[in-house]
């Protein structure tokens, strides 16, 4: 059973770059998922201001645009605000967790901003468990090989929803 039959949140973000230090989150998803059935709760899903340019490798890669974020995208403390409320004292799940955990803990001091969950999980521990000896646990390679692709692939509200599909999935076999 994953996560003890407890509701949980799945989360994922996109960014400028690799380094929290140095790049900037552009946007952020989660999924509000109900423990015991893996059914979706809710959903969250927002752009986020940058003060950065999106390289062009990023916008090829998840098709936010320097205008989307520019018109639609909120201030990064009132998104971590919304996002801390959505994810109160839930755990959270991510695949590769220390990238989305760095840029959230890092930004969150920043914005001197609580952020309440339980623990954090990483998505790729709970595979390599489930299909041990892989090649490799790329979300972009799971998605593939279990056939889950879709036409939004590598925007965060996606990635989650794959994640969690593949959460299912490791559940289910």
């Amino acid at each position: 059973m994953i996560n003890n039959g407890k509701d949980f949140i799945v989360l994922d973000i996109e960014t400028t770059g690799f380094s929290p230090l140095t790049e900037e989150i552009i946007e952020i998803a989660a999924v509000k998922v109900c423990g015991k059935t893996l059914e979706v709760l809710d959903t969250f899903e927002l752009l986020v201001e940058s003060n950065k340019n999106i390289p062009p490798f990023i916008t090829n890669l998840t098709g936010i645009t320097n205008r989307m974020v520019q018109e639609s995208g909120i201030e990064i403390e009132i998104a971590l605000t919304m996002l801390s409320k959505f994810s109160k004292d839930l755990n959270v799940f991510a695949h590769y967790s220390p990238f989305d955990k760095g840029f959230i803990r890092e930004n969150l001091k920043k914005h001197s901003i609580d952020f309440e969950t339980s623990e954090w999980f990483d998505t790729i521990d709970l595979f390599k468990a489930k299909w041990p000896g892989r090649k490799t646990y790329k979300l972009e390679s799971l998605i593939v090989d279990f056939n889950l692709a879709s036409k939004e692939d590598h925007r965060a509200l996606s990635d989650t929803m794959h994640t969690l599909k593949l959460m299912k999935i490791t559940r289910e076999n």
